[in-house]
């Protein structure tokens, strides 16, 4: 899963969870924060679309709108984003961040050091999906990832959608 993190003068603001289900997302400012829009709910003023495809995210800028950087470059044409890939609409920078989901073997290196979940606080077992979190590199049990987002807080401050759709509001 791939969620951009909303940033307004160097402050997280949330995010916003990037449904891959190959219908393209509309990224729009509505109400003075940055929201995708669905094809059914396409709006007039849209900013860029983004279409997911193969666990890639393209980023088409809509000609005639106001500029799209994207890590500091004016953005003229499509572009594949990368992880860590800001997007720059005006005063908000929407970064990219890729979730990825590990099943820990029995001796891998989590697993031997008895490392702990910091939000519930087990070990890691092996055959128990683990995710990183996208900023901060700490693992988490993929369950208590989707409950809370990055325990590492307040030092890392990355928190996840409560789902994956786009026209669900709010960070959990």
């Amino acid at each position: 899963m791939a969620t951009f993190e909303i940033i307004v003068n160097n402050d997280s603001r949330g995010t916003l969870a990037l449904d891959s289900s190959g219908k393209p997302l509309f990224l729009v400012v509505s109400g003075g924060m940055p929201t995708f829009a669905t094809q059914e709910k396409k709006p007039s003023d849209y900013r860029a679309a983004l279409l997911g495809c193969s666990g890639k995210w393209l980023l088409i800028p809509r000609m005639g709108a106001a500029p799209i950087l994207l890590n500091s470059i004016t953005v003229a044409g499509m572009k594949i984003l990368a992880h860590g890939d800001v997007v720059e609409l005006g005063e908000f920078q929407l970064r990219l961040a890729e979730e990825t989901i590990e099943v820990p073997a029995a001796g891998d290196e989590l697993i031997r050091s008895g490392l702990e979940c910091p939000w519930c606080h087990d070990t890691f077992r092996a055959g128990v999906e683990v995710t990183r979190c996208p900023r901060c590199g700490t693992p988490h049990h993929r369950t208590c990832w989707l409950d809370g987002g990055c325990a590492s807080r307040p030092h890392c401050g990355f928190r996840v959608r409560n789902n994956a759709s786009p026209d669900s509001g709010g960070t959990r």
